[in-house]
């Protein structure tokens, strides 16, 4: 999946919800996705607050955080 698609999928999660968890954020190779921090960039410029959380489990390796996405 490209770029615009996961900007449009969360575009359309946000209109809808006050809150929106995003996890894993690495991609099949254990790193991180490509597309994690433009999205945040333009996510952060249209006004709303995204916060990277460490969490205490491994979907898969490498992807230990969560990210958390709110309207403000």
């Amino acid at each position: 999946m490209d770029g615009a698609f996961h900007q449009s999928t969360l575009d359309e999660l946000l209109r809808v919800a006050k809150e929106v968890r995003v996890f894993p954020l690495v991609s099949l190779d254990g790193k991180r996705s490509v597309h994690v921090d433009p999205l945040f960039k333009r996510l952060r410029q249209k006004g709303y607050t995204v916060v990277e959380k460490q969490v205490s489990y491994q979907f898969q390796k490498g992807a230990d955080s969560v990210a958390i996405i709110r309207r403000q």
